[in-house]
């Protein structure tokens, strides 16, 4: 299962509140036995000077009017702040004004699910950088988003 095309997605100026992107795959599972191999690749833009923040990811499956966020489809522990995926801090780079990342990811979803239509959707959060996050198809970046199912 594969991704269409999409758009950028400013994140939450919240610390630490989760924001939906635009990247989303719905498909329909063909065994409630299956796991699912989850994979995405999307463009990240900090466009102001940070000093003491980052950001993270997760993955939100909706099933049967159900949401849940799959232990393994984050990066986040889920302890304290959330910059799991990119930190910044004046001892490890001088300025971030304008930085341009290609994030991937990859994790198995092995939790319970029916077979009835799943829709999983890229979520961001971050810290400290205020309005100044933009995911998606930033720098030119071309987000996509996979899904494999691997029957039992």
């Amino acid at each position: 299962h594969t991704t269409a095309s999409f758009t950028s997605t400013a994140i939450n100026s919240t610390n630490n509140t989760w924001t939906d992107t635009d990247v989303l795959i719905t498909f329909t599972p063909s065994s409630t036995a299956s796991k699912f191999v989850v994979s995405f690749g999307i463009g990240s833009a900090v466009n102001a000077d940070a000093d003491d923040g980052g950001y993270g990811y997760r993955i939100k499956k909706v099933q049967d009017s159900t949401t849940s966020y799959p232990s393994r489809l984050t990066d986040y522990t889920g302890v304290n702040n959330i910059h799991s995926r990119r930190y910044f801090y004046s001892s490890n780079v001088s300025s971030v004004n304008n930085w341009f990342e290609y994030d991937t990811f990859q994790g198995v979803d092995a939790d319970s699910h029916t077979t009835s239509s799943l829709t999983y959707t890229i979520q961001c959060a971050q810290l400290n950088l205020d309005n100044n996050l933009t995911i998606g198809n930033v720098g030119n970046a071309v987000p996509q988003m996979m899904v494999m199912e691997i029957a039992n």
